[in-house]
């Protein structure tokens, strides 16, 4: 990513040196700290008189900051050179400014560094002449890093230093930071370029530096700092990089809302904002202030159920930090470079339990290495527990994964679930109307009339606002002659949803169409071979029309990385799924036994997702524990081949750890186990299907501990363990049962 300096907002930190008695221009300067400039010690030196100057006059170089001159005193500065005509090192001073114009208390400060140029490109800006007799508005001016002199100054090259850029400050694009003053000329006429002093003159002093001059250095240096802490985004936006935006995910950036037309669901969809985000302005203000706090790396974190609106504070969160000059969106799966982008970054992590805890670990390792006081780091975790689950649970995996900073920084998260608190009555009635107007109006254009209707919001279902907006949702959709009906909100908005298949493909039968959109949501699609393997689940359900076409018509139907996308918001997808399964007479046990028999392991991935979601649906989960355990041996022997060094020849001490195991399936399937197999569903199983799945198992469970997942791993011997138990007490005299007792409790030990 390329970093460019902008003059524009460079010119505010930079002031106009003048003469107090005639106001001629002496060159430049720029606000180290609040009330200080520093300068070059020859700009505040008369030649002609030989008389070191007490006091100048002072002038922002932008309007914007201040008009008023304002009279300057000299702190401290450096020695006037013997018999040469170039200053010896450093060539600084320091002037304080005089209180006698507002500006001086709100003025920005620059951030400085005390190393020198990195990658040879630096700016500056300073008031060279540019029409004789006119006083000089300013300029920037650009210069290659050659090296450091035996003096130790900064020595510039192919740019033209002339007279009036003395005091200038000279930035460094690459760290992000003033790293010198310009002081010198190589030749005024050409771009040979000049000399600058290093800002380590200043900081940390040396040879020729006069210790008052240090001295008043240190101080500015942690006053000028912390001013520019208190204002990140003054400073960042002198070095703006481009596209850097781009690094992370921000759905709501491209909104693809096609009113009438397209898929209702979307104007539901919480990165789209299609309402007004209302009640939550208070907490969104102390994430404005967890971002302004001086930790390099800090974490946050939501665990709530679906439809609480946990990823619309998220999104709203994310537009107030980028407004604010943030890097803010979701941190996407593979680092496109924010893992190192120098800028403060406002990061979301969806559906945390889902990611590869390992992973997810490394990425915040590198996010750590690269956070520092200017550009920090904050974390904000969504997690959605499943059933029985206790707060903050699905950090558990990625901490034990962690290490140094990034442990820290988990261990010290804090719960912001009061972000998504259940909504009171008014406030239930006050989100609704907003709903009905904005969605009537979105779908139905502009001029729609919002219609006078009653709801009753009491249900406590309405605490989730989703479901609130879900009501809105229907009678936006349903007509001036709305009721509310007795089936619950998410089964009303979909029957909208599905209209809008039948109507765009006429060709599939509507049972047909449900069963597409079902398995796109359940499985997904990213490749031909994916999509062809889910055409084939549907092959047998009617010989109407051409895989192709239905491939086509699922390509365009949802928006998203992969060739086929779900339907969202997710609790409608989830409702979808759960729908479609009942209608089989078999409560689609053979479509999710086919759906977990999948090549793609990354469809079976999402597939086991799913069902975890829906694992507190009594309608689901008891066939999904039933295809669960069906498929449960061959999956663990999936998660077994998965997890192998993807290059066996080469020793495991010299892999690189992306390179040894892939865990995604693991996981999956660990958390599905947790969720679905609990002790109670178990026990219903047939006694012969509860004996394979302890000693698959078994196997799960060595793998969970080896690779870190001791919390998922503890799960899965504790039911092998109580299955053991069980069939030890209906035969206490067969030794195979005995036998396999003795090793459950053998695996106990984590």
């Amino acid at each position: 990513m390329r970093t460019r300096v902008d003059s524009r907002h460079l010119r505010r930190h930079v002031v106009r040196v003048e003469h107090v008695e005639d106001r001629a221009v002496r060159g430049a300067g720029f606000f180290v700290a609040p009330g200080w400039v520093l300068t070059a010690a020859h700009v505040v030196y008369d030649d002609a008189s030989g008389v070191a100057l007490d006091r100048v006059v002072v002038v922002p170089a932008d309007g914007g900051v201040g008009v008023a001159a304002v009279v300057a005193d000299v702190g401290a500065r450096s020695v006037p050179p013997v018999d040469t005509a170039l200053w010896p090192f450093p060539d600084l001073a320091l002037l304080r400014l005089r209180h006698t114009a507002a500006w001086v208390d709100t003025h920005p400060c620059v951030w400085l560094a005390g190393g020198q140029p990195l990658d040879g490109q630096c700016h500056a800006f300073g008031f060279p002449p540019r029409e004789e007799g006119v006083k000089p508005v300013g300029a920037p001016a650009s210069f290659a890093f050659e090296g450091v002199t035996g003096d130790e100054f900064f020595q510039l090259k192919a740019g033209q230093a002339v007279p009036g850029l003395s005091g200038a400050p000279l930035v460094c694009p690459t760290r992000r930071a003033v790293v010198g003053v310009v002081t010198a000329t190589r030749d005024r006429y050409s771009d040979l370029g000049g000399w600058a002093a290093p800002i380590s003159a200043l900081l940390s002093g040396g040879p020729g530096v006069p210790d008052d001059l240090t001295a008043y250095g240190e101080q500015v240096a942690v006053a000028g700092a912390a001013a520019v802490l208190a204002d990140r985004a003054g400073w960042h936006a002198v070095l703006p990089v481009d596209d850097a935006n781009e690094l992370v995910d921000q759905p709501w950036t491209h909104a693809d809302i096609r009113p009438g037309t397209g898929q209702p669901s979307t104007i539901l969809r919480p990165e789209f904002a299609v309402v007004d985000y209302l009640f939550r302005a208070e907490i969104l203000t102390t994430v404005t202030d967890w971002c302004d706090r001086p930790e390099r790396l800090s974490v946050r974190y939501i665990d709530a159920g679906g439809g609480t609106g946990k990823t619309r504070f998220a999104v709203e969160a994310c537009r107030a930090q980028r407004a604010r000059g943030w890097v803010a969106g979701l941190l996407p799966a593979d680092d496109r470079g924010v893992d190192k982008l120098a800028m403060p970054r406002l990061l979301v992590v969806d559906y945390v339990e889902e990611r590869d805890a390992v992973a997810l670990a490394a990425r915040l390792a590198a996010l750590a290495r690269s956070a520092s006081p200017l550009a920090p780091v904050r974390l904000l975790l969504l997690g959605r527990p499943s059933a029985g689950a206790l707060a903050g649970q699905a950090l558990a995996p990625l901490a034990e994964a962690a290490t140094g900073a990034t442990l820290s920084a988990l261990d010290n998260a804090v719960d912001t679930s009061t972000a998504v608190a259940d909504l009171t009555g008014p406030q239930r009635d006050m989100l609704f109307a907003a709903g009905l107007a904005a969605f009537g109006r979105t779908w139905n254009g502009p001029g729609w009339a919002v219609p006078s209707v009653e709801v009753d919001l009491s249900d406590p279902r309405y605490g989730r606002p989703l479901d609130v907006l879900l009501e809105a949702f229907d009678a936006a959709l349903s007509g001036p002659h709305w009721r509310s009906g007795q089936r619950p909100p998410v089964d009303r908005a979909l029957d909208h949803e599905a209209r809008r298949w039948y109507q765009r493909m006429p060709e599939l039968d509507q049972r047909t169409a449900r069963l597409c959109v079902a398995l796109s949501t359940l499985a997904g699609a990213r490749d031909d071979a994916e999509a062809s393997a889910l055409l084939d689940l549907v092959a047998d359900a009617t010989p109407a029309p051409s895989r192709r076409q239905i491939d086509r018509w699922l390509r365009d139907l949802y928006d998203g990385p992969d060739r086929w996308n779900p339907l969202r918001p997710d609790r409608l997808g989830e409702a979808l799924v759960a729908r479609l399964l009942g209608e089989h007479d078999d409560h689609g046990l053979r479509l999710l036994t086919a759906v977990l028999t999948l090549r793609s392991d990354a469809q079976v991935e999402r597939a086991l997702d799913v069902l975890i979601r829906l694992a507190a649906t009594p309608a689901v989960n008891g066939i999904a524990v039933a295809a669960l355990a069906t498929r449960y041996a061959d999956l663990v022997q999936r998660c077994t081949d998965q997890t192998r060094p993807t290059d066996q020849r080469m020793p495991m001490a010299v892999q690189q750890p992306a390179q040894r195991v892939r865990v995604s399936l693991l996981d999956s399937l660990g958390r599905a186990h947790t969720a679905l197999l609990t002790a109670d569903r178990v026990a219903d199983l047939p006694i012969a299907v509860q004996a394979q799945l302890s000693a698959a198992g078994d196997a799960l469970g060595v793998l969970a501990r080896d690779h870190g997942r001791s919390a998922d791993a503890r799960s899965i011997f504790t039911t092998a363990l109580s299955i053991d138990q069980r069939r030890y007490e209906l035969e206490p005299d067969n030794t195979s049962y005995a036998r396999d007792l003795s090793i459950s409790y053998n695996s106990w030990p984590l």
